[in-house]
Order: C-alpha cells, then structure tokens, then sequence
C-alpha cells in the first residue's frame, strides 16, 4: 500500500476533485453536473457539512480516490444512519487497499459525527470488485433491482 492521507475534503481540492468526480460519472456513464460553487456549499461551506467527503491524499499532495456520504433518518424506526454515495479511487492507485481505507474512514466518521447506526450504499450489479470490498467489510445485501444491488452494514455499538 502506499503511504496515504485520509482527510476532509477542502475548498482548495477543487480542481483535483472535479477531475475525482468526471472519472467516476464516466465509469457509471453519466453526466457530471457538480459545480465548484456546489461542491463548496455541500461539503466545504458548514461547521457540519450537508455532504461529508473524505479523500485520500498522496505524499505528494495527489487525490488519489475519495469517498462522500450523507446522514438519514428513518422515523419510523427512530435510527440514524448514512448513505455512501460514491466511492472512486483512481485507476493508477487501485490495488493498493485506497478504496477499504476510505470506507474504514467513512464509516467510523458516520459513527462519531452522525451517529449512525445503519450505513446504506448501492453499488453496479456488475462492479464485482466493490461488490467484494463491500461484503469483507460487513456489507450485506439488502436488495436487488436490474442494474444495482443495495448493501447495508449495522453498526456495532
């Protein structure tokens, strides 16, 4: 593994982020639509970000991947949790454990921050690998559509 930083995202990642971001909606084949001025307003702008956004940083200050999120609520059963949204590492650092570094991450920040008991994600029914990473990180599956399989982790206490 190479040596690496896991920290907030910061307004001053912007252009390194975006190119994070184009990467990612062109491996999903979608269309990117993040500007800088939402990107800042969502994880930058707040005490308590709307979007909480962890990227993995190199020694020689290159984004290697990132990983970003938001609390939820079911009322219903009164249980904080959060929903990943993306998870990107870029291909010239994959194999190199960037992506399970992350989510560690990302789910002990939904613990201390949000207090989440519960963290959903969906993933591309063919993304075998994140599919894998998912379940040795204690994801299991919740459900299935045609194209994505929905994954969740109960947190322990």
């Amino acid at each position: 593994m190479i040596p690496i930083r896991i920290r907030p995202v910061r307004s001053d990642d912007w252009s390194q982020f975006e190119t994070l971001v184009s990467s990612i909606t062109e491996f999903h084949k979608e269309t990117h639509g993040l500007t800088q001025a939402r990107f800042e307003e969502l994880t930058c702008g707040h005490q308590e970000p709307r979007v909480l956004a962890l990227v993995a940083e190199t020694e020689d200050g290159s984004l290697a991947g990132y990983v970003c999120g938001f609390p939820i609520f079911s009322f219903h059963k009164g249980r904080a949790g959060f929903q990943v949204d993306n998870l990107y590492v870029s291909s010239s650092f994959r194999r190199n454990r960037i992506g399970e570094a992350l989510m560690l991450a990302v789910i002990e920040r939904a613990k201390e921050i949000y207090r989440a008991e519960v963290l959903r994600l969906s993933v591309l029914d063919w993304n075998t690998a994140a599919i894998d990473l998912y379940k040795q990180l204690g994801f299991e599956e919740a459900t299935k559509d045609p194209k994505h399989i929905q994954f969740k982790r109960e947190m322990m206490p």
